[in-house]
């Protein structure tokens, strides 16, 4: 198996992007000492831990409410994904190139030649290798499997923390975005909605493709994820294409209006004041990269 290094850096999940930092001032903060899911969860969820990195403590009166915040994406996740070992993610606050946020695994493995383009390898993203073997990639161990960038501003400005993030039940206000559901979107990137095509073109850039890229078909005024499980309960899906940002590693697009535009991985807007969930296309669309799904959602 040969491991590839560092490719993340140049993924593209079109939410945001940013360098990593320096681990050595990470630290735990995850109250589950076994990185239990919430003790309401399903016991078949994954298991994870939670970190958090704020070099210059931007956010640092905040920490215990990013992490809430996280645990409520990985939560919501966790009602339909299994997994083996322990997922470890890595909140960190840093300006992001959007002044946002954005995730993405840490790292991936290549995996074999692609499917349905000649001439490139298929790289597996480290956070469904995770759940899929257990297993840390060789040539990082110890690096966590996930980051979420968090842009300080961006979380003091414009983002809504639930007081109570596993119920979630509180009315969302209507000038804010809810945290959860924007972990819970970031958390999509890493489990493989990223990859190496260009925004524009929509053609590969590398030699390598992701499990998703893979999975893409270009047309001459269409652009569609094509997985065998999402299209046998969806049909081609709809990927943004017309978006100055948001192309290709999301759904939905603004010129073809459809039901899938207001759902959690759409790439034309988030709405303040609304709670977002993980639906049945999204745990299909994550089925088709490998990610194990013990349960659908119900719509």
């Amino acid at each position: 198996m040969r491991v590839t290094r560092g490719l993340w850096l140049a993924m593209v999940a079109a939410c945001g992007g940013s360098d990593p930092g320096d681990p050595t001032d990470a630290r735990v903060v995850d109250a589950a000492s076994d990185g239990a899911p919430a003790p309401d969860a399903s016991p078949n969820a994954f298991h994870y831990e939670v970190t958090i990195l704020d070099i210059n403590g931007a956010l640092s009166p905040m920490h215990d409410q990013l992490i809430a915040c996280a645990r409520g994406g990985l939560d919501e996740w966790g009602t339909y994904l299994s997994g083996m070992g322990t997922l470890t993610v890595e909140i960190r606050v840093t300006s992001t190139a959007t002044g946002r946020m954005a995730g993405a695994s840490t790292s991936n493995v290549s995996v074999g030649p692609c499917a349905h383009t000649a001439s490139c390898t298929v790289v597996e993203e480290q956070a469904i290798r995770r759940l899929r073997t257990g297993l840390d990639n060789p040539a990082m161990v110890g690096v966590p499997d996930v980051h979420i960038d968090v842009d300080p501003s961006y979380w003091n400005t414009q983002v809504w923390v639930d007081p109570d993030p596993q119920a979630r039940t509180a009315p969302v206000p209507g000038d804010r975005l809810d945290c959860v559901s924007l972990f819970t979107h970031e958390l999509g990137h890493a489990f493989g909605m990223v990859g190496f095509r260009d925004l524009t073109t929509f053609q590969p850039t590398v030699a390598f493709q992701s499990l998703y890229d893979d999975q893409i078909q270009v047309g001459t005024d269409t652009l569609t994820f094509n997985g065998p499980l999402t299209v046998g309960d969806f049909g081609p899906i709809p990927l943004t294409r017309t978006s100055a940002t948001q192309n290709v590693y999301h759904y939905g697009d603004a010129s073809t209006p459809g039901p899938i535009d207001t759902l959690l991985m759409n790439g034309i807007v988030y709405e303040y004041g609304h709670r977002y969930r993980v639906q049945k296309l999204d745990a299909r669309i994550v089925e088709d990269l490998g990610v194990p799904v013990y349960r659908l959602p119900a719509q």
